[in-house]
Order: C-alpha cells, then structure tokens, then sequence
C-alpha cells in the first residue's frame, strides 16, 4: 500500500521493500531496512547480488512496447 509509506521513515519502507520482494518473486532479502538506513549505508557488493537476482529473474521476460 503506496499510501501507508512514510517519507520520514526510510528503514521501515526499505523493510517493506524486501519483504514485498521475498513474498511476490521469492527473492530473499540480504540484508534489512534497518541496515539499509545505517549510517555507513549497505554493502555495495551485496547490493549488486541482491539487485543482480530481480535481473535473473525478468531478464527473459516479454516486454511491453509503449
């Protein structure tokens, strides 16, 4: 629900983020909200594996022509 998101609170949408992730395309999340919103940031390297899985998955997918 776009409209439950709040803009002051990043590590919660982040969190929904992944959960919505894991739930709809069975991506499981490789690391949370909460450290997503650390100070330091996440691990870029995980990031790109974590990216790198939603491409597998939809990289043969048809694509839409608009």
């Amino acid at each position: 629900d776009f409209d439950s998101l709040n803009e002051a609170d990043c590590a919660k949408n982040n969190q929904l983020a992944f959960d919505v992730a894991e739930r709809e395309f069975g991506i499981q999340p490789v690391t949370t909200g909460k450290e997503m919103n650390a100070e330091r940031g996440p691990d870029k390297l995980i990031m790109v594996l974590y990216l790198s899985k939603f491409y597998e998955m939809f990289r043969n997918s048809p694509q839409s022509v608009t």
